[in-house]
């Protein structure tokens, strides 16, 4: 993908989670630092340096280097409880749910990318990191074919969460989230399965997680609605900006507000044209204080993706088991190499 960036200096590529999940399930042994991890493909065996988390900046820095956007918007009053409807989810205006067409959010299948940080646990605040895949395991959700988009959340070096979000871009270029699935673990084990949704299922409804053309001053939109609870909301703060992480500085960057429609206010994501999400910064709704900047992306070769599917097809197919009343008798989602 071209980005649209300033480079500051190269960093490495970044490493792929080793196995995932260790092929075993048992994460302990491999969830020691994401930043140890050794890549798996042959050709690239690089690793995400001391001198990379070194350079993450503590919760504080994150926001000081939002102040531009900050000082921009607060003029304008945090945003009041109002969402359009998402019950415009028509499977005619899809069709290949991941052709990289939205210029925020491109959803290629095998880019990753790993955003470090901070978040707070019990009231502490501890070190945050999450490896996002785009894989290629489809699944089909109402009539509309969407894409496996993997997370593996790392806390104080251990695995705490691996989720999928379903996703997909409309031919608009509108990038709608339509379901999702999350395990949580403890100590490296399996404890529980969180927040599975799908658009059509208990009340549950889809939204617009990124705009194919997005513009300040545009209503408030419904990000999603899982399972009959308040909606999650999203609007455009700025367009255009420049902003810098760890890994590089971008010069056309929009920023949105999200959070629930009673806490709109809970944090800013920042994405940049052809890269996609590179910082998430809490503002005052926020209870987790989530600090996460971007610190590394590559595109992952073709054994590392197949890798990343395998994972992502694990927890699709568990899903009915797990919450069978979301995920019981639904398609299940399968690889399908481009």
């Amino acid at each position: 993908m071209a980005a649209h960036v300033t480079r500051r200096g190269s960093r490495p590529a970044v490493w792929h989670i080793v196995s995932l999940v260790c092929a075993g399930l048992v994460l302990a042994a491999c969830s020691a630092d994401a930043g140890s991890a050794a890549q798996t493909d042959s050709g690239a065996q690089e690793q995400a340096t001391t001198q990379d988390q070194a350079a993450v900046p503590s919760e504080s820095a994150s926001q000081d280097q939002a102040a531009s956007s900050e000082s921009a918007s607060e003029g304008q009053a945090a945003p009041q409880a109002q969402t359009i409807s998402t019950d415009k989810l028509d499977p005619a205006n899809f069709d290949d749910p991941a052709t990289g067409r939205n210029p925020y959010l491109p959803l290629v299948p095998g880019t990753q990318s790993v955003r470090d940080g901070s978040t707070r646990v019990g009231g502490r605040k501890v070190p945050h990191q999450v490896t996002t895949t785009i894989t290629d395991v489809y699944r089909e959700i109402a009539g509309v074919r969407t894409v496996a988009v993997l997370d593996y959340e790392i806390d104080s070096g251990q695995v705490t969460q691996i989720s999928v979000d379903y996703e997909a871009e409309d031919k608009a270029g509108n990038v709608w989230l339509i379901g999702g699935y999350t395990e949580q673990y403890e100590g490296g084990q399996f404890v529980a399965a969180l927040d599975g949704w799908m658009h059509g299922v208990n009340g549950a409804e889809a939204g617009i997680l990124v705009q194919a053309d997005p513009k300040v001053g545009t209503p408030i939109y419904s990000v999603a609605k899982p399972n009959q609870e308040e909606d999650e909301v999203a609007q455009v703060v700025e367009v255009g900006i420049e902003h810098c992480v760890p890994f590089d500085c971008f010069n056309d960057v929009l920023v949105v507000r999200e959070g629930k429609v009673t806490a709109p206010d809970n944090e800013f994501k920042y994405y940049a044209r052809d890269v996609g999400q590179i910082d998430n910064v809490p503002r005052k709704d926020s209870r987790h204080k989530d600090v996460e900047v971007m610190i590394n992306l590559t595109q992952l070769s073709p054994k590392a993706l197949a890798e990343s599917s395998k994972e992502a097809l694990r927890l699709d197919h568990n899903a009915p088991e797990q919450a069978p009343a979301i995920f019981g008798g639904q398609p299940l989602g399968e690889r399908i190499k481009g």
